[in-house]
């Protein structure tokens, strides 16, 4: 299978290739369907503004913005894939893949911006796309990364089976509007937060 497969013009047609999380939680693959939904987009704009203290990349999060990455990057890239998660047909977050290669990829994005009736939702979220990968895709690993500051989600992928790998300095670099913080040696650390690689393996 190729990710690109997933990505369809329609919400119907992106429907038919939703992972079904459980009764009323699915992941549906972005395609070019989601240009029509302008509150989605603000949405997730919104999402990752409030969580940019969590993200290596700061930036002001604005609509335009997000509808540029989704079309150059999850739409765009053939390597990437991102799905929203949807439940009871009302969008509540968003998880993907990138840098996918014959046996790995890297598991990105992963937001829950709304409150939801579901217990353990994005644990649940993530082994659905975790056995996806491995089923359709043929990946023998999935890979993270996470900064050390966010314990929640520290703790969310250890209870996914992630295992911590590899914890980096990082320092700051301005491209354009966007710092980004990038891995380091100990020496050239701007912050005292550091990077953390973990990995689980299928």
């Amino acid at each position: 299978m190729q990710v690109n497969d997933l990505k369809q013009p329609s919400f119907e047609a992106a429907s038919g290739f939703a992972l079904q999380v459980s009764e009323s939680v699915m992941l549906v693959p972005v395609g070019e369907w989601v240009y029509l939904q302008s509150e989605l987009i603000e949405q997730m704009a919104s999402w990752r503004q409030e969580n940019m203290a969590m993200f290596c990349a700061k930036f002001d999060s604005t609509a335009a913005k997000t509808l540029n990455y989704l079309t150059n990057a999850s739409i765009g890239q053939s390597n990437r894939i991102l799905f929203l998660i949807f439940e009871s047909n009302r969008m509540v977050g968003h998880l993907g893949l990138s840098k996918i290669t014959s046996s790995t990829a890297e598991l990105d994005n992963v937001m829950r911006g709304s409150s939801v009736q579901t217990r353990a939702l994005m644990q649940l979220c993530i082994a659905r796309l975790s056995s996806w990968a491995r089923e359709q895709l043929g990946l023998a690993s999935l890979s993270l990364q996470v900064l050390d500051v966010n314990q929640r989600a520290i703790d969310l992928y250890e209870r996914c089976g992630f295992v911590k790998m590899k914890n980096s300095a990082l320092m700051a670099t301005l491209v354009g509007e966007v710092t980004q913080f990038v891995e380091c040696e100990d020496s050239r650390a701007t912050t005292q937060i550091r990077s953390l690689i973990m990995l689980k393996e299928f």
